[in-house]
């Protein structure tokens, strides 16, 4: 991902596509089974927790319009948030700090042999992405209050 910086600062001008996608998530599957092999399953699995409850939510969300899940759409934090921010740059770098911090609490979690350090660790993995999920509705709040 950091290689498309040099060409989408400030503007973005290049996108990564599904091709590129896939490509990063096989490296970062294969990122999470090395990781396995440091930390118990369940704590590599909650490394990307940001990206698979934002899949999660949209599939849901969509399943629950009954909108197709196989088409194609604009309807994940990233891209809601990118439409009202109007700024690449800033949702980038928030929906990276978003999965920074949860993969850092997530691997702290595997680490950690004690009981209250690691529930500290997993309430840390599950405010993040609930932040993460609730930012598009909490910014639609501030903007709508701030017209009111």
């Amino acid at each position: 991902a950091a290689a498309f910086l040099p060409f989408n600062a400030p503007r973005a001008r290049v996108f990564l596509g599904d091709v590129g996608s896939y490509g990063l998530g096989a490296g970062l599957a294969l990122l999470l089974i090395l990781a396995a092999t440091r930390i118990p399953a369940w704590a590599a699995i909650l490394v990307p927790s940001v990206y698979l409850a934002d899949v999660l939510a949209t599939l849901f969300r969509r399943a629950r319009a009954g909108k197709r899940l196989t088409e194609a759409h604009r309807e994940h934090v990233y891209q809601r948030l990118a439409v009202v921010v109007a700024s690449h740059g800033r949702v980038s770098l928030f929906v990276t700090g978003c999965s920074a911090l949860a993969a850092a609490a997530a691997v702290g979690a595997g680490l950690t042999a004690s009981p209250g350090m690691r529930a500290l660790c997993l309430v840390a993995v599950a405010a993040v992405v609930t932040g993460y999920l609730a930012t598009p509705w909490m910014h639609a709040r501030v903007i709508s209050a701030g017209e009111a």
